[in-house]
């Protein structure tokens, strides 16, 4: 089996730069995806489209910001399942007494 080493890539997302380097040897992630995901949000301008185009608006000092709210309900719609389950928590129906 030959050995591949592979260059990183640098992709630009909305968190910032991100370097990426693919290592053929580790088990997969299932959320390695969601960086291309992002460099694609970011490039097309859908992002900020669906930001600004949201109504959502909260009145509170401390409320978070539209973005921030947004980030969290995509990563809890494509990787939710396990990391943002609290999410799904109110969404299920009451259990009868």
């Amino acid at each position: 089996m030959q050995t591949q080493t592979a260059q990183a890539m640098a992709l630009n997302t909305p968190g910032g730069r991100i370097h990426v380097q693919w290592d053929h040897q580790a088990s997969d992630t299932p959320n390695a995806h969601l960086v291309f995901f992002a460099e694609f949000l970011c490039a097309t301008g859908v992002k900020e489209s669906w930001v600004k185009s949201c109504p959502l608006a909260y009145a509170s000092r401390n409320a978070p910001n539209k973005q921030d709210v947004l980030r969290t309900w995509l990563l809890a719609i494509l990787a939710g399942h396990n990391r943002y389950a609290y999410i799904v928590g109110p969404a299920k129906p009451p259990k009868p007494a």
